[in-house]
C-alpha cells in the first residue's frame, strides 16, 4: 500500500512537472513609422522550456491569457503586433502526455524610427587646392555642416549622424567619412546619411549630392575694361556716370 502512494505522489509530481520560463522581451526597430512589426515568436520558445525536453512539451503563443489557458487562436509567425509599439504575449507550455500547463508572458516591443530628414546638396565650384580647377574634384566639403539639418530639432545628444559612401556601409554602419572630405567621383557624387538612436540602436538613412561646379573665373583685361566703359557710355549718355550696377 505504501508502495502504491509513493508511486502516486511521483506520477503526480512528475504530472505537473512542466514549467513555462519568462523569456527576455522581444525588441525590433519599426520599419515604417506606424509602430507595427513582424516578430518571430517561437524564437522563444527555447528560453520557455529551458532545459525541459522539448519531445514532451508543446509551445503555443496567444494573444490573450483567456486564449492561452483555453488554447485557442494559436499565434503563428512571422507574427505582426495588433496593438502599437507594445503588446504582451502570453505563452502556454503543455506537457503533451498529461496534458497539464503552464503560463508565462513577455512584452514584444517595437522601438520608433528617428528620421532622416531630407537635406540640400552641397553645390561648390570647382578650385586649384589639388592643383586642377577643372576636374571636378574638391578636397574640403564640409558633410558635418549637413548635420543640423538631418537632425531638424531632434536631441543631439541621442542620435549619431554619420556619412558614408554607400548605402551598404550606411546600413552595416562601416568606412564612416570624416571632414575635411575629398570627393572620389567627379562631378557628382551621392552622400549617405546615418541617423541612429543612441538608446535602441534603430537608424534611418537618406542621401544628398556633393556637386562640383566648373566655375570659369574671366580675368579682366585692359580690352575687357575698355569694352565695358564703352558698353556703359553708350547707355548713359545724359551723364556719362559709370557704377557698378551698369
Amino acid at each position: 500500500k505504501k508502495i502504491i502512494i509513493l508511486f502516486m505522489m511521483i506520477l503526480s509530481t512528475v504530472s505537473y512537472s512542466q514549467v513555462a520560463n519568462t523569456p527576455v522581451d522581444l525588441i525590433l526597430c519599426d520599419d515604417d513609422y506606424d509602430g507595427l512589426t513582424q516578430f518571430d515568436l517561437e524564437s522563444q520558445t527555447a528560453q520557455v522550456l529551458g532545459s525541459q525536453d522539448a519531445t514532451q512539451f508543446i509551445v503555443t503563443y496567444h494573444n490573450s491569457l483567456v486564449d492561452a489557458e483555453t488554447s485557442t487562436n494559436t499565434l503563428i509567425s512571422p507574427y505582426t503586433n495588433s496593438t502599437p509599439n507594445v503588446q504582451t504575449i502570453f505563452v502556454r507550455v503543455t506537457d503533451s502526455v498529461t496534458n497539464d500547463y503552464t503560463i508565462t508572458s513577455f512584452d514584444i516591443i517595437v522601438n520608433e524610427l528617428p528620421i532622416a530628414n531630407i537635406v540640400s546638396d552641397i553645390e561648390v565650384c570647382d578650385d586649384v587646392t589639388d592643383g586642377d580647377d577643372t576636374n571636378g574634384f574638391v578636397q574640403n566639403f564640409d558633410l558635418e555642416s549637413q548635420t543640423a539639418q538631418v537632425l531638424d530639432g531632434q536631441d543631439p545628444t541621442q542620435f549619431i549622424v554619420s556619412y558614408h559612401n554607400s548605402l551598404v556601409d550606411a546600413e552595416s554602419y562601416t568606412n564612416t567619412l570624416t571632414s575635411p572630405y575629398a570627393n572620389s567621383l567627379p562631378n557628382l557624387e551621392a552622400i549617405f546619411v546615418r541617423i541612429t538612436n543612441t538608446e535602441t540602436g534603430c537608424f534611418t538613412t537618406n542621401n544628398f549630392s556633393l556637386i562640383v561646379n566648373n566655375c570659369p573665373n574671366t580675368p579682366i583685361t585692359d580690352g575687357n575694361l575698355q569694352l565695358a566703359i564703352n558698353t556703359c557710355l553708350s547707355t548713359n549718355p545724359v551723364d556719362g556716370m559709370c557704377t557698378n550696377s551698369d
